[in-house]
């Protein structure tokens, strides 16, 4: 067993290591499950393929990115239209002369639980909260201002306090820490039963 394949059996959460072209390299026991049971992925196990082109095509771009980038975070947001959760992907080069690409997956569904867990262990007011659980979702600030039923520079505001207060830059970076630390909180998060 490989330093990388190890690695990857002790995370708690659904993770793969893909090589090129989606090609499966190895899954844990949770991605394993979450790519049999989740709506948004053909079955297979010699490659991740998507059933909706456009998330494919994504995924694709973000694993070549990825390779071409590796500090940089590179995310794709699966939507649920299939009737499954709201997936968050994080696509990360490994070091080492295999080109492997970690994938953690991310359920995004549960938002109620992430935005109680925002608001009890980062302390931001209950209405930024609500507004960071969109944007983790992969709302945009005009979607998250009309599910809210406030004006979009509403939204705005608490996104950009929200962003002060986890020391964040950029819209795509809060969406990405805050799926981070609802998994390290113990929120539903990676793997969570729908």
């Amino acid at each position: 067993m490989t330093t990388a394949t190890a690695m990857l059996n002790a995370l708690p959460g659904p993770a793969l290591l893909l090589a090129a072209e989606a090609r499966l390299h190895h899954a844990n026991t949770p991605a394993l499950m979450l790519l049999s049971n989740h709506p948004a992925f053909m079955p297979g196990l010699e490659r991740v393929v998507l059933r909706r082109a456009a998330d494919q095509a994504a995924l694709e771009a973000a694993l070549l990115q990825a390779t071409l980038q590796p500090w940089q975070a590179h995310p794709v947001c699966l939507t649920a239209r299939e009737g499954g959760p709201v997936l968050l992907l994080q696509c990360a080069l490994l070091p080492g002369p295999a080109a492997l690409l970690l994938v953690t997956l991310h359920n995004l569904a549960a938002r109620a639980s992430t935005a109680e867990t925002l608001v009890r262990h980062l302390r931001l007011t209950p209405a930024q909260a609500r507004a960071t659980a969109l944007l983790a979702e992969g709302l945009t600030v005009p979607e998250i201002a009309e599910r809210l039923g406030v004006q979009t520079s509403t939204v705005q505001t608490q996104l950009r306090q929200s962003m002060v207060r986890l020391g964040q830059k950029t819209q795509l970076r809060l969406a990405i820490v805050v799926a981070g630390l609802v998994v390290a909180l113990g929120a539903p998060g990676p793997g969570a039963a729908d």
